[in-house]
């Protein structure tokens, strides 16, 4: 028995949303997806598709096995796949070395020990591959053997089709049996093809360049079009009441709506004006496209065209002005912090205990799992304190910055083992009695689960000691810690965008991403342009308001787009009407473009923009220039999104915070 696997991750990409992320990742989870993280296709839907069209026709591969077969190039990995019960054959050729990219021309053994092509050669380029059919039966039909791949194949008003591709400027070589007394009739359609019939085959020869057909009448007449790469991308089989229909253009076909006998309802989107071909039923007397009669013409091929309408134009408006605002108050010595939770605890149920001597500091034991996790600690000063060293893990690639009595000491990059690292304290940092120590941590996410018996994903997130230390290294003075996240912690308070959406930044504990925030107030300051330098460590707000207004039946995947100055040590999340839908690391990378999908995005309405700025260098942190930008547009003729409902800004829940 052979079992077959199509392996399809990922189909669709995704966005790893506000901190769904794991630290080895970005905000974007799209790993070369047919359907792109923006709800685009291309190349690689497309060559899906024609993969799938033919598996779906081609059933007598699922009772195949394996054998091996040869081809005239030693390069060739050549594989048949052989149906004992009919004696038909599919020989997968390919590059035997998988990441070259050398060019073959070959020739092919059968299984039996003819070699094919009669002229030219097969053709493989780089890493292409190619599946091709040898005693092959379909329809009323029966193919001897062929070096252009099958697309499909089906029959219209008794007349069997049969599809075929192949790169532009590609020779091919198909022969197909005779069936019956009665001599075909062979009339080239269009293209430049070459015909040779015996008595028992006709063999076609010709090089793939557009729509090419040819039309065989006998007892089962078979129409074979051959298209280009060009023309296959744009294929489109659908089963329609009266058999299947065949289409060649469009961006994208979605279906056929059930309606009147003799007219064929398409549901298409498009990404440009263009001329569609369609093969179909003579009983369809009209064709519509979207709800809408299309003007149509006969052709010589004996299909029908017409002229399908393009997108209209879409735009965005270019962000000039921002509002600004600064906080992490959480610095300051005299930050009122009576309502954190007290970091006391003695026991933890995490795998790695903390260190004798020190009370658990993981977030997570005190409910604390997303995002930005604030620490304050706060120890008697005796004036021989010269050192801080902390020991805390946020994920690959995590920061968390320090402060001192409001004095800023740095910032560590740290990784998931989580690494001490040593801040120095000068006299002028240290007050007389009691001092406060500020620890803003910038985790990247959870770990992910590494198989087998591996326990990554309980790795902690937030400090895990801290000691004062005096010049010869001993322990200084004793730390009381408060520790402070998400608002609500796992009593979360946003219920529709979720536990993932928000951290612990002062900003998100107040509510400033969300729409309905006010922006009138005495430490806001408007009218500023990007890029613009906010100064000291810490983290900066800036917002602005846009409207959009798409055209109606229209898909205009949008990003919000960052410039990316690596000199710059910042992180920056912003969210779109109060969604968390990006992470950006200039100096790190590679993400600089954000999809958001309508529904977050309000597409006909106003939107707000807010982005959270974790500046890391001690004096001049500059944030660079935001836009938003349309990547493509296209007619959309599939079901009308609506808009996510969420809650906006809420002071009874979220409270003032004009006064830190």
């Amino acid at each position: 028995m052979t079992v077959f696997m199509q392996g399809d991750y990922m189909t669709y990409g995704g966005t790893n949303w506000g901190n769904l992320r794991f630290p080895d990742d970005y905000t974007s989870y799209d790993y070369g997806a047919p359907i792109d993280e923006s709800r685009q296709i291309g190349s690689k839907m497309y060559e899906k598709k024609l993969l799938n069209y033919f598996l779906d026709v081609a059933t007598e591969m699922a009772g195949t096995n394996l054998t091996t077969c040869s081809a005239s190039a030693s390069g060739i990995k050549c594989d048949r796949l052989y149906n004992k019960e009919t004696e038909s054959s599919f020989h997968i050729l390919r590059n035997s070395n998988i990441s070259g990219f050398d060019n073959f021309d070959f020739m092919l053994e059968l299984a039996d020990g003819t070699s094919v092509p009669v002229e030219d050669n097969i053709a493989i380029h780089g890493r292409d591959s190619k599946i091709l059919p040898a005693n092959l039966g379909f329809l009323n039909q029966h193919i001897i053997y062929s070096t252009s791949e099958i697309l499909t194949w089906g029959s219209i008003d008794g007349v069997d089709y049969l599809v075929l591709h192949g790169l532009s400027g590609e020779s091919a070589e198909i022969a197909l049996s005779l069936k019956g007394s009665q001599k075909p009739s062979i009339r080239v359609g269009s293209g430049s093809i070459k015909t040779t019939v015996s008595s028992s085959s006709i063999r076609l020869n010709f090089k793939h360049n557009g729509l090419q057909q040819v039309m065989i009448s006998g007892s089962h007449p078979l129409v074979v079009l051959m298209a280009d790469l060009e023309y296959a991308y744009k294929f489109w089989k659908v089963d329609t009441k009266n058999g299947p229909a065949f289409l060649f253009g469009s961006y994208l076909l979605r279906g056929v709506n059930e309606g009147e006998h003799d007219v064929l309802s398409l549901r298409a989107d498009t990404s440009e004006s263009e001329t569609v071909e369609l093969f179909a039923s003579s009983k369809f007397k009209s064709v519509e496209w979207n709800g809408e009669k299309l003007h149509i013409s006969s052709t010589p091929r004996g299909s029908r065209s017409g002229k399908v309408h393009g997108p209209q134009k879409a735009h965005v408006p270019k962000l000039q002005t921002w509002t600004f605002a600064r906080e992490s108050p959480e610095t300051s010595a005299t930050f009122d912090d009576r309502q954190w939770k007290v970091a006391n605890k003695q026991s933890t149920n995490n795998p790695l205990p903390q260190p004798a001597g020190q009370p658990v500091l993981y977030a997570s034991d005190y409910g604390y799992h997303i995002g930005h996790i604030w620490y304050r600690g706060t120890f008697q000063a005796s004036g021989d304190e010269t050192s801080l060293n902390i020991t805390a893990q946020g994920g690959d690639n995590s920061v968390y910055s320090t402060w001192l009595n409001g004095n800023y000491l740095g910032s560590s990059n740290h990784s998931a083992g989580g690494k001490p690292q040593l801040f120095n304290i000068t006299s002028k940092q240290l007050s007389k009695g009691n001092n406060v120590i500020s620890v803003l941590v910038d985790g990247m996410g959870s770990d992910e689960e590494g198989g087998g018996a591996s326990e990554y994903y309980k790795n902690y997130r937030g400090l895990r000691e801290a000691h004062v230390l005096d010049n010869k290294g001993s322990e200084a003075a004793t730390i009381s810690w408060k520790i402070q996240g998400n608002l609500g912690g796992e009593d979360i308070v946003d219920t529709d965008r979720g536990t993932f959406n928000v951290g612990g930044k002062y900003g998100e504990r107040h509510g400033w991403h969300l729409p309905g925030f006010s922006l009138s107030t005495r430490k806001f300051q408007s009218h500023v342009k990007l890029p613009h330098n906010f100064g000291d460590a810490g983290i900066a707000w800036y917002f602005t308001d846009f409207k959009l207004d798409f055209p109606a039946k229209s898909d205009n995947p949008v990003v919000v787009a960052f410039d990316m100055p690596k000199d710059q040590s910042y992180r920056a999340e912003f969210y779109i009407n109060g969604w968390n839908y990006g992470k950006v690391i200039p100096n790190l990378g590679p993400q600089d473009e954000f999809p958001v999908p309508p529904g977050i995005l309000n597409t006909n309405g106003e939107n707000r923009l807010a982005i959270a700025v974790h500046g890391m260098l001690d004096k001049s942190n500059v944030f660079s220039d935001v836009q938003l930008k349309i990547l493509n547009s296209y007619t959309f003729s599939g079901e009308q999104w609506t808009q996510t409902k969420a809650p906006g800004f809420d002071k009874k829940i979220y409270g003032a915070s004009t006064g830190w």
